[in-house]
């Protein structure tokens, strides 16, 4: 099982989280079927603190094709914007540089 808040400082590599948003239920027009249970009183939607979010993140889930796992979610940190990427409820973590820099792009969804 997987726990989103610690993918999440994997991804950071040690750097301050300076803000997260946590996606809602819905993308675009049709509503995401979400494997787990999401607290009412989760915040989506807009900029909260790594201390805000937390809470909200500390659940474990199974990827599994066929539905959503998990939160979308976005994280800054000084040196890179960290997201989510899903192919058919399977969920991985990428991350792109927040300002220009030499790096090795990948392919979010399945490319690498």
């Amino acid at each position: 099982m997987t726990q989103l808040r610690e993918w999440i400082l994997e991804a950071a590599e040690g750097e301050p989280l300076e803000g997260v948003v946590i996606g809602s239920a819905s993308r675009h027009d049709a509503v995401l079927e979400m494997s787990v249970e999401v607290s009412p009183d989760c915040p989506t939607d807009r900029v909260l603190s790594w201390d805000e979010a937390q809470p909200f993140l500390r659940y474990e889930f199974e990827q599994d094709f066929g539905s959503v796992p998990c939160h979308p979610v976005t994280v800054w940190t000084p040196s890179w914007v960290i997201a989510l990427s899903v192919y058919d409820g399977w969920v991985d973590w990428f991350r792109l540089p927040r300002n220009p820099r030499d790096h090795t792009p990948g392919m979010p969804g399945g490319g690498g």
